[in-house]
């Protein structure tokens, strides 16, 4: 049975736990039962969404190469037939009867002169209704010479396009296996042989051939052994830099009408050049085969490869309607042979389906003949069906199964307005499924439909279309060009400004003009003059955040780099409006775009009224979310902070230049000799100590001027705008304060807790260090003026210093590469780009119903196992269950609240052990800044698959660890990993004798209650990751906040102080009146609060001090009710969140109580040597 447990600290680093089983009345646990029954089905998850749980870069999810870069036409085609009516070839033996369409002409029907003429035009035509506009020359039973001048006729005209050579030696021999085709002389009294190697001098490439006789594919083998030898040639011939490219005949596309050693089809039933009728006149030839074969088939659903069915329209019907003579030509055991090669179709599952449609259609023509009066043709519900099909595919398939064989049958269908909503529906379901799906539907040919489709005026298509290119875009951006050369942007401003169009369509609208305006000039002059930014503006106050979010986003991708667009943005007032959203959920979009705002204008182009906006929105973003609780906004805040050192280098290097002077006479003369270079260095901490800089001190150092620029009106140095002492050395410093507020910021960033912030930032600092040491005159001797600053003629491009450390610091400062730029849109583009059902906020998220029945499942079994546990009626504390060596002396101590896991930390380092199995849970460090102290420790979502532990450190900063309990349940060699870190309090002082920062947590309404070594008390809203309130507490200088607690169901917070005294704050009320309640009967330091009953009208507050003394107290009365006073000191208390007992420990000893009796009953008191 899993037991409650009481720790104690023991000398020597060891731990021992001695069972609590305690003796709690059953109504009372029936009554707790209930309620945290309820609760935990409320309580929420926090910390779960796919910023905390994965990096905050880009996906990868670079789009297949579906453009075609080299699309070509078939611009001439050569028919050359060698029939030789009516002489058959010696080689070959006819049958009686046998095949004699030619082009579905009868030779024998006429005269042979004319016969053949009547054959060429026939065919020319069948070409004709693929390529209209080809140009066309026929070649009957010519001789060598003939072929030679059309060819190269052809090839001269042709260019750079394709020429096809269609070939049909019905009156000739078979190829030769040494290459060779037929021809004749002039009298046709000899059959010449025709080399294929000369045949490919004469076309060129590159060039389709059509072979449609017998032993076709020894031509199509030998024609690449012969095109090796073209090359062979060329690199004997041409080894200098100027000769001409090399021959491209491996590139050239062959269809052959059989294989090697097979002769054509001769049954009477079908036409002599069947191979030809499949290529050119694939419906007569497919109805004629059913008819022979009571079967019927089609080509659709047949993709195999992408470059060859996506070709002029000539090249890919040939290539379709090769897969009809594929199956025809097979059942009269000839193989068409082509090359590329294409893999065999003839058994195809979709020649069934369209057997059967073609079944229902020519079934129905025997009625229709027989009727007099006016036939009702049933459609073939053939796209119908497949339609259906695909949406089966989509219930049941998954991207490892292969790709639905309906999927080119669905983007045909888009063509029809009666299949056309639902074809868009499920090629919606399709695209849903992840970038592989984006990708498979742009290479089988999707792009020009959708593309035509946005000229449509159908409002119900909307949403389908709106949803389609928000995928598409998010998987290829380039798709972009197009839609501004289409004029395709307008129908997404229409989708944007339709005010009926719900939230998420008009989100999605957002997300693809933001990729149309992203480093696209182009695309965002089109987008400002089709008023993008006035209805992004709009949409900065709707009530859907992601609408927010993506307007916010669009807005900033609009005016980046864009002058026009920052104009027109500021006649708008739009950075004012953006402020507002800097206490959103969309804050880091607002970030975001704040910076762009900044970037957008050349220094040339800058205005004074331009620099005053700059300064306001910089200190505007230092004073909000510098203390942010998201380091997503954090970072955002630091590439938007390197665009103000960019556009006013020289100021900031003033500034710094100052603060490194200051800092270098703090030292003593023994040490700064050996100094001067460590400040210097760029790896070096400038800042020891530094925890942050101050939230709000600032305003009071700067007013409005008439340009409403914020100027200093102080003299206050950098160290009156914080609280670490590293600045007390630069008292001196008086220049102006928003310079020293920026830097000031960027210092304190630099030793963000968390450490992708930090780097970014220390990035920012090491150029400015580096500026200064090389000391830069024309950037150095510029003065900062009270005025703002001007920037700098030349902006140079900050960042890159990737090698710093091997860089000569005296080199040229100026060779440096771009600025950063964050990946936090890219990531935030993955919500169209992940499939639905993976995605990460739903694979961790309480709104899916498996992850919410598991969480509750798992959190209930460990309720009742605790209830269980509470329930055994024994007193007994002499049960030692754990003794165990810590890797350091502890610091803080917490039980996991339904599992017997203990969470131990000493200064910088966190032990989690398993008090049953006697286990070491997992062990790692804390990534303190500087000599900061865990102070406080927090166990957040217990009792679901999400739990992580929280510290708190002397210097403010609070971290959040995942993967911590992991090994409690399963095996995982995955280290704990940073979840999320933030500064909670700014004026704590490490360096005073305190308690350092206190955390109390309350699961239910996820928020997290801040105290310590402070003034106030600071209400966190971690849903939101943000300080909703700050209460002062009323105490004075000299004294501390030693204890805090909270509690979900009451609106009470108690803290405890060094001087004795203990206040309640009420949260509901202003922070003036905060202090409802307070007493002073201790007389030492508190050391303990707890708030017992807080949902009830009798609440009371149990404390205690070092003296050891224990008060109780009732929250109506002006004085303590009841009080222990023992005659030790005691160095910790703990009481029981839902049993009615309290602990105290002192060096030698431990006590018990027992809460809620007529008097606070000593239920045992025993010594313990623990040395």
């Amino acid at each position: 049975m899993v037991k409650d447990y009481l720790m104690f600290k023991a000398p020597k680093y060891y731990y021992i736990f001695y069972k609590i089983l305690t003796m709690v009345e059953s109504t009372e646990v029936s009554r707790l039962s209930g309620e945290e029954e309820e609760e935990e089905e409320e309580s929420p998850t926090v910390l779960t969404e796919s910023r905390h749980l994965e990096a905050i870069t880009a996906p990868n999810t670079a789009a297949h190469s579906w453009r075609l870069k080299e699309r070509m036409k078939t611009v001439s085609v050569a028919l050359v037939l060698c029939l030789n009516i009516p002489v058959d070839p010696p080689d070959i033996v006819k049958t009686q009867p046998c095949a004699r369409l030619e082009a579905w002409t009868d030779p024998l029907s006429m005269p042979p002169s004319k016969a053949i003429e009547a054959i060429g035009n026939s065919l020319q035509k069948a070409y004709e209704r693929w390529q209209p506009r080809a140009r066309y020359k026929q070649s009957l039973d010519p001789t060598v010479d003939d072929v030679k001048k059309l060819c190269m006729s052809l090839r001269r005209n042709a260019k750079e396009e394709r020429v096809l050579f269609h070939y049909n030696g019905h009156g000739v021999p078979k190829p030769t296996t040494n290459g060779e085709i037929w021809v004749f002389n002039k009298s046709y009294t000899q059959y010449i042989p025709l080399s294929i190697y000369e045949l490919q001098t004469w076309m060129g490439a590159p060039s389709i051939y059509v072979y449609d006789c017998s032993n076709a594919a020894v031509i199509v083998k030998l024609f690449e052994q012969f095109a090796e030898q073209h090359e062979e040639e060329w690199r004997k011939g041409n080894s200098g830099s100027n000769s001409p490219p090399p021959p491209s005949f491996r590139q050239c596309i062959q269809l052959g009408a059989c294989g090697a050693k097979e002769i054509l089809p001769m049954n009477p039933d079908l036409p002599a050049d069947v191979f030809t009728a499949c290529l050119t006149t694939p419906i007569n030839m497919a109805v004629r085969w059913y008819l022979l074969q009571n079967k019927g088939k089609l080509l659709h659903g047949l993709n195999l490869d992408i470059k060859l069915f996506r070709q002029d329209l000539l090249v890919a019907s040939l290539f379709r309607n090769f897969l009809l003579a594929q199956r025809i030509m097979r059942s009269y055991d000839c193989t068409p042979v082509s090359s590329p090669v294409l893999p065999p179709t003839h058994q195809h599952p979709m020649w069934d389906a369209w057997d059967l449609a073609l079944e229902i259609c020519l079934g129905q023509l025997p009625t229709a003949l027989r009727t007099d009066d006016l036939y009702s043709h049933v459609h073939s519900p053939f796209f119908e069906e497949q339609l259906t099909a695909f949406q089966v595919w989509l219930d049941l398939g998954h991207e490892r199964r292969h790709p639905p064989e309906q999927l080119p049958i669905v983007l045909q269908v888009l063509l029809s307005q009666v299949h056309r909503p639902r074809a868009l529906e499920l090629l919606g379901s399709f695209l849903a499924l992840g970038p592989w799906a984006v990708n498979l539907v742009l290479s089988v040919g999707i792009f020009p439909y959708v593309l035509r489709l946005l000229q449509s005026t159908a409002r119900e298509l909307r949403p389908l279309l709106v949803f389609l290119w928000a995928k598409i875009l998010a998987v290829d951006p380039s798709c972009k060009g197009d839609l501004v050369r289409e004029n395709g942007y307008k129908y997404f401003l229409q989708v944007l400004s339709d005010t009926s169009m719900p939230a998420e369509h008009r989100t999605m609208a957002a997300f693809v003009l933001g990729v149309i305006v992203w480093e696209h000039p182009e695309g965002q002059r089109v987008a400002l003059q089709g008023s993008l930014m006035p209805l992004c503006l709009e949409l900065l106050g709707d009530l859907h955040p992601p609408q927010r979010q993506w307007a916010t986003i669009c807005l900033g991708r609009t005016w980046h780099h864009h002058p026009d667009a920052r104009w027109a943005a500021t006649r708008d007032n739009a950075h004012e409006k953006l402020y507002t959203l800097l206490c959103d959920p969309v804050r880091g979009a607002a970030v975001f775009s704040l910076g762009t705002f900044v970037s957008s204008l050349v220094s040339r182009e800058r205005t004074d009224h331009a620099r005053a906006i700059d300064h306001t929105i910089a200190i505007t973003l230092a004073n909000t979310v510098t203390h942010d609780g998201s380091p997503l906004v954090r970072q955002e805040l630091v590439v938007a902070l390197q665009y103000l050192i960019q556009m006013y280098e020289s100021s900031f290097l003033t500034v710094a230049r100052q603060y490194f002077r200051d800092e270098m006479m703090d030292l003593s003369p023994s040490s700064l000799a050996s100094s001067t270079d460590s400040i210097m260095s760029p790896s070096n901490s400038l800042t020891r100590g530094l925890g942050s800089s101050p939230d709000s001190s600032f305003s009071e150092c700067v007013h409005t001027s008439p340009l409403g620029v914020k100027r200093a009106v102080s003299t206050h140095s950098i160290s009156s705008l914080g609280t670490a002492s590293v600045f007390s050395g630069v008292s001196s410093l008086s220049y102006s304060g928003m310079y020293c507020k920026l830097w000031q910021t960027l210092i304190a960033l630099e030793h963000d807790p968390f450490p992708a912030v930090a780097t970014l930032a220390k990035l920012v600092v090491d150029y400015v260090k580096i500026k200064v040491r090389t000391g830069s005159r024309d950037l150095v001797e510029q003065k900062v003026e009270s005025a703002p600053g001007t920037p700098v003629n030349k902006p140079m491009f900050i960042w890159g210093i990737t090698s710093v450390h091997h860089r000569n610091v005296n080199a040229n400062a100026r060779e440096i590469e771009k600025p950063f730029k964050s990946q936090f849109v890219e990531w935030s583009a993955k919500t169209f780009i992940l499939p639905r059902q993976k995605s990460t906020e739903e694979l961790t998220s309480n709104s899916s119903p498996l992850h919410s029945y598991s969480d509750r499942s798992l959190s209930s079994r460990l309720l009742a196992e605790s209830e269980e546990r509470r329930s055994v009626g024994t007193n007994k504390l002499d049960d030692q269950v754990f003794v165990h060596r810590n890797p350091g002396p502890p610091a803080v101590l917490l039980f996991h609240p339904l599992e017997p896991l203990l969470t131990v930390a000493d200064k910088t380092n966190i032990t989690i052990w398993d008090v049953e199995r006697s286990h070491r849970i997992s062990h790692w460090g804390n990534n303190n800044v500087g000599s900061s102290c865990i102070s406080s420790l927090a166990v957040i979502n217990p009792g679901t698959p999400s739990s992580f532990v929280a510290t708190a450190c002397d210097d403010g900063s609070v971290r959040v660890w995942r993967d911590v309990f992991q090994n409690a349940h399963q095996q995982s060699h995955d280290p704990p990993s940073l979840i999320t870190a933030f500064q909670a309090t700014s004026d704590i002082n490490p360096a005073t004798r305190g308690a350092g920062l206190l955390m109390s947590w309350e699961q239910d309404t996820a928020t997290l209650v801040i105290g310590g070594d402070s003034r106030t008390v600071r209400v966190w809203d971690m849903q939101a990751e943000r300080r909703t309130m700050e209460l002062p507490t009323g105490g004075d200088n000299t004294t501390v906040i030693t204890a805090v607690h909270s509690h979900h169901a009451g609106p009470w917070i108690v803290a405890g102080f060094s001087d004795g005294y203990v206040r309640v704050l009420d949260r509901r009320l202003t922070s003036t009146r905060a202090v409802v309640r307070q007493w002073r009967e201790h007389t030492s330091w508190v050391i303990s609060t707890h708030l017992l009953n807080a949902s009830q009208a009798t609440t009371k507050i149990i404390t205690g001090v070092v003296s050891g003394e224990v008060r109780l107290w009732d929250m109506r009365q002006s004085n303590s009710v009841q009080v222990c006073a023992p005659n030790h000191e005691m160095t910790a208390m703990a009481t029981h969140a839902n049993a009615h007992l309290f602990a105290t420990d002192t060096s030698w000893y431990y006590t018990l109580y027992k809460l809620f009796s007529a008097m606070i009953e000593d239920v045992q008191n025993q010594g313990l040597n623990l040395t």
